[in-house]
């Protein structure tokens, strides 16, 4: 340890940054107070508050700290992540703690506020982010019940945004003020958007609005720096009616398109079905996209967008593309798995996927996974959702996907069968038979769940309920083979299971939203991979070499060559030593 406290602290902030769990990155910092005092600005680059106690108690900490709280760069905070109810008045507290360390956030760039009641209760909180951080250039909100006022559009040179209307928005549907206030606050927001931050790299704008901000405007703005832009169910091209269409309209390409083709240097589109058809889509100039690497929308979208045979003189979408999700479910009698895989098939660079389905057979999932895994050799990180019961089983599964040798991040979210085993015994299962995985997560939902995989966004964490969860690290040895598995399970205790759907990506991580009067009760421990594995010397190595999983089927291939090395060269040794006798 004292070898490592004398190095540099910049080297020191270099080996944190190869830590890819926060709990190896805390445990490395609490190792010795010079360790802790090097890497505290990694530690707490990005917060996450997910509850309103968790929101109250962190920040009263950060203000009696301001040494730590100056290193916040990234800020989200959920007052009712945990899926609690949380009061008007808890959530007046929460935005009281936040502009009392308003001042001590130096660094903060990003600040994000998600709340199933909308907006931040008190207005006051931006005007005090604003006027107190002057490197923040990325904000995001949620919309709910009330119209957000002027002080959120009064930032300049933001590089982000993010807006996200909730279920509860049209609670006051009927209130007659609601239009005009509408009206104003989208007048205000457009105005910020396209006149103060004409460097916009990222916009976010999900949900579905019918009164509280008009999305039509968006069409009006030239961001020449966009990079990433998310729209869900909102309107943005004026007089379309997909029943009754303009027959003008289909003489000149609609402002959406041209908004798209104005903005060449985007990389992320992801877009719900209402947004842009893909008849719509067919219009765009063969040199639209050069930099589009990561799409998420529909199956025929993406057909348009990628076609299988794409003309000579237009920009070949299917060979940019590394990311693809489609956040609705694919139903096997809407559409057949040789159409889905027919399209992935063409993306020859694809690394990420994000896809669901509804099965009405059993027999349906073993062909699906089969074609899934042949038409994507090159997957590194797999999202797959299965929200009906029939399913498929965990073995069949972890088989399937042995084939996908580059994969290392997996998630998996379906409904269990009665005869499926723990969470524990799945995970240990898909482990021995890809030991190539780093970090994956098993989910089991309850029966007839509508999976929708949300479109990416930053302010998301639970897209959908769940009963149990888990996720899991794998841990190797120095030969790189597996040894344990670092395991998080969560499982749900709620009496009764309504539904809440919310909107994250990632599909990185695919943890349900948990529905309930409580907090999800979460356990932590490992799972010990191999036999002996405590042990050392030549037990552990027999163990190792007589396990029946894929680990154990390499060693003895490798024991095998070995053995043939040693009996060659001793075969040459006493053709040597014979001859030289001779």
């Amino acid at each position: 340890m004292s070898s490592l406290t004398s190095l540099p602290g910049d080297l020191l902030l270099e080996i944190a940054g190869f830590l890819e769990l926060r709990s190896d990155l805390l445990h490395f910092s609490v190792s010795s107070s010079t360790l802790y005092s090097n890497v505290v600005s990694a530690l707490y680059s990005s917060v996450v508050l997910d509850t309103s106690r968790q929101c109250i108690n962190t920040l009263t900490m950060l203000h009696r700290h301001p040494e730590i709280t100056r290193h916040i760069q990234t800020l989200l905070v959920r007052p009712n992540g945990g899926r609690q109810t949380t009061t008007g008045v808890g959530g007046y507290r929460v935005c009281s703690a936040i502009r009392q360390i308003a001042r001590q956030l130096d660094a903060l760039s990003s600040f994000f506020w998600d709340w199933e009641e909308g907006i931040p209760p008190s207005d006051e909180l931006w005007f005090a982010l604003r006027m107190s951080c002057p490197q923040l250039r990325t904000i995001g909100t949620s919309v709910g019940g009330r119209i957000p006022n002027h002080h959120l559009f009064g930032f300049h040179n933001l590089l982000g945004f993010s807006l996200i209307f909730k279920p509860n928005l049209h609670q006051n549907a009927s209130d007659e003020t609601l239009p005009a206030q509408a009206a104003l606050a989208s007048s205000r927001l457009w105005d910020m958007l396209i006149s103060r931050c004409p460097d916009l790299e990222e916009l976010s704008i999900e949900g579905f609005s019918i009164h509280s901000i008009d999305a039509r405007r968006l069409v009006q703005g030239r961001w020449p720096n966009l990079r990433k832009m998310t729209l869900g169910d909102v309107i943005v091209d004026l007089n379309l009616n997909p029943v009754n269409p303009d027959p003008t309209l289909e003489l000149e390409k609609l402002p959406s398109i041209e908004f798209l083709e104005a903005h060449p240097r985007l990389q992320s589109l992801r877009t719900s079905q209402h947004v842009l058809a893909p008849a719509h889509l067919s219009s765009l100039s063969a040199s639209s996209f050069p930099d589009l690497i990561e799409f998420s929308g529909t199956l025929e979208q993406l057909q348009t967008l990628a076609p299988s045979h794409p003309h000579s003189h237009r920009i070949d979408t299917s060979r940019q593309l590394k990311s693809v999700g489609f956040h609705q479910p694919m139903v096997m009698r809407e559409v057949t798995h040789l159409a889905v895989c027919n399209v992935l098939q063409g993306l020859e660079n694809l690394t990420t996927l994000s896809i669901s389905f509804v099965l009405h057979s059993i027999y349906e999932s073993g062909s699906l996974l089969r074609s899934l895994v042949g038409s994507c050799p090159r997957l590194e990180r797999l999202d797959l959702g299965c929200g009906h019961m029939p399913s498929f089983t965990l073995d069949s599964f972890s088989k399937a996907i042995q084939h996908l040798r580059r994969l290392h991040t997996l998630s998996i979210a379906l409904v269990k069968f009665p005869s499926e085993d723990s969470l524990s015994t799945n995970a240990g299962l898909i482990a021995r038979a890809n030991p190539r995985l780093r970090h994956f997560t098993i989910t089991f939902i309850p029966r007839k769940a509508s999976i929708f995989l949300p479109l990416p966004r930053p302010l998301t964490s639970h897209p959908f309920a769940y009963l149990e969860s888990g996720t899991y690290t794998l841990m190797t040895d120095e030969h790189g083979l597996p040894v344990c598995l670092s395991a998080v399970e969560r499982i749900g205790q709620a009496s009764s299971w309504g539904w809440h759907f919310g909107f994250d990506y990632g599909l990185s991580a695919i943890l349900g939203g948990y529905l309930g009067g409580g907090e999800p009760c979460v356990k932590r421990y490992r799972i010990y991979l191999r036999p002996g594995v405590r042990s050392t010397g030549l037990m552990s190595w027999v163990g190792l070499v007589t396990e029946q999983s894929r680990a154990g089927e390499e060693l003895r291939l490798l024991v095998l060559m070995m053995v043939l090395l040693c009996l060659t060269a001793w075969g040459f040794l006493i053709v040597g030593m014979g001859r030289k006798g001779g």
